[in-house]
């Protein structure tokens, strides 16, 4: 029999996992790519443009499109109902089970209180003012209508979308659909926004072993990232069965029986004229792919399948996939001229590991001229391959410039791969801001053991706290030590700790900030370099 504190235990570990399981759906939505403008979706804000000629005004709401809002509520909706595994009042109160148990110390019960008080500021039933309300009336009469922010956007989440909230529908009949999205936005992205909060303070408590957890949990997939299923095997055709007996299937390795055909032995292909010199790697469907100079050096190599061969009044066409899907190549033969056109296109990145992507993109970056394609067989000697001139490709100068960027960040993705045990994988770039990236770069340069180097503002100090009695050294030399995190799309990972390096700092001022002293420093040149802890700044 199981003990009353056991089944608690057993029922709150449940709550835990169920709440984490779908934040992190929440935060793999499209809406929490870039946190910055999650955050300003949250906190409603208006832009105003006035006119000063004639005296108008315009108010402006940017919103995302209605139907990637209505994908976010519909993921964020469970979390707020009551009788709901993952409904976020059950995620508290099962944390606060185990932090009591643990004795966790009072910073951490003091989060965890806030957490839940923001959360209980999330009212589907209230009818009070978020952030504004809407009144409308019609001219020359005494009739006018008011409806807070709070009432019409939990209408278009239960009228509009999720539900047919009939009751809520007329409440807010008068003032539309549209006024309910509007209200609606800042609503489920302040949803969002306690989410994922609530789910990094879910990680750290993991981690620091306050609260038990499923092994693995959060790195549970939770989203469907590619579209296309394939899958490989053998298939066999038959006569149709009519009877009800189910079918037995053999051991792998044999054939059904003798009634079954391979399918490639009933839909067999014609056969096709090729105009390459070697009519076997031609018609294989596995091949390898070699850039090589015009030294012969080896500069990058690709597996490639090919999933498509049709033949038809103009020639034939095959379409070749890199083996991890990064990219496609459709070859179209023109028999009448024995010429080639080849097109190339990048397929979805998002999710694929970086150091994978990182050998296609290399691969294609070297795909010009002077150097030559050398193609063979899969696992056969690379040597004895053919020269495919059609692989110098020679990109637009714009295409090449974006290929050159997209693989730089995806080579600082990769470098950070080799310092992590965090598997690393390349996020939605369309939705990355340069300042992600750009954080990709700085900390691939600091793991390569670079220095690196760069100025703050014109007009501004470094704010640095530190004890009251510390002083700056007499040779104005001052290392600060700071956790080197970096964020790839929508996790952040730690990589150690990194010193930012001043030289000849002068000591402008102390001043005291929300209870801590802080230290206002400047250099000449309002210059500062970073490097990995251990490292000495260069002479």
């Amino acid at each position: 029999m199981i003990s009353q504190d056991a089944e608690v235990e057993v029922r709150a570990r449940a709550a835990l996992n169920s709440f984490i399981l779908r934040a992190l759906r929440v935060e793999s939505h499209s809406l929490a790519t870039d946190r910055v403008a999650l955050h300003r979706l949250s906190q409603l804000s208006i832009t105003v443009q006035v006119n000063y000629t004639n005296g108008t005004a315009t108010w402006i709401q940017e919103c995302p499109p209605e139907e990637q809002v209505e994908s976010a509520a519909a993921r964020v909706r469970p979390l707020i109902l009551n009788e709901d595994p993952t409904y976020y009042a059950k995620f508290f109160k099962a944390a606060g089970y185990f932090l009591k148990a643990a004795e966790a110390p009072e910073v951490v019960m003091k989060e965890l209180r806030g957490l839940k008080q923001e959360w209980a500021e999330i009212q589907p039933k209230g009818q009070g003012v978020r952030g504004y309300y809407v009144e409308q009336s019609t001219v020359g009469s005494q009739q006018s209508h008011r409806a807070t922010d709070n009432v019409l956007g939990f209408a278009w989440i239960y009228g509009d979308v999720v539900h047919h909230d009939a009751d809520r529908l007329a409440q807010t009949r008068v003032f539309g659909v549209k006024e309910r999205f509007r209200a609606a936005v800042p609503l489920v992205a302040r949803i969002m926004v306690l989410t994922i909060a609530t789910l990094n303070f879910a990680r750290l408590l993991h981690r620091e072993g306050l609260i038990p957890l499923d092994d693995g949990i959060f790195e549970t997939p939770v989203i469907v990232t590619e579209t296309t299923f394939r899958q490989e095997g053998q298939v066999y055709l038959g006569e149709v069965d009519s009877s009800e007996t189910p079918m037995v299937l053999p051991p792998p390795g044999q054939a059904p029986g003798n009634s079954w055909k391979p399918v490639h032995e009933v839909f067999a292909l014609a056969a096709t004229e090729h105009t390459g010199p070697d009519q076997e790697v031609a018609n294989s469907a596995q091949l390898h792919v070699q850039i090589v100079d015009p030294a012969g050096t080896v500069l990058a190599a690709v597996d490639l399948d090919r999933i498509e061969s049709t033949q038809d009044t103009e020639g034939i066409r095959v379409v070749l996939a890199e083996a991890n899907r990064v990219f496609r190549v459709e070859d179209r033969y023109d028999s009448a001229t024995l010429s080639v056109e080849r097109t190339l296109r990048l397929t979805d990145l998002a999710g694929q590991p970086a150091g994978v992507v990182l050998a296609a993109l290399k691969f294609l970056t070297c795909c010009r001229t002077p150097n030559s394609a050398r193609v063979s067989l899969r696992h056969a000697s690379p040597a004895e391959g053919h020269i495919d001139p059609a692989w110098a490709l020679d990109p637009p100068d714009e295409f090449r410039r974006e290929l050159d960027a997209l693989t730089m960040a995806v080579e600082a993705l990769a470098t950070i791969q080799r310092h992590t045990s965090v598997p690393i994988h390349v996020p939605d770039l369309s939705g990355a801001f340069s300042g992600e990236v750009n954080r990709w770069l700085f900390a691939a340069r600091l793991l390569g053991d670079e220095e690196v180097s760069s100025k703050y503002p014109e007009g501004q100090c470094l704010w640095v706290g530190l004890g009251e009695e510390v002083d700056v050294p007499d040779d104005g030399t001052v290392g600060i030590e700071l956790p080197l995190m970096v964020p790839v799309g929508g996790q952040r990972v730690e990589l150690g700790t990194m010193v930012v390096w001043l030289s000849n700092a002068t000591l402008v001022e102390r001043r005291q900030s929300e209870g801590r002293i802080f230290h206002l420093l400047t250099t000449p040149d309002r210059s500062y370099c970073c490097r990995l802890a251990d490292e000495k700044p260069a002479a």
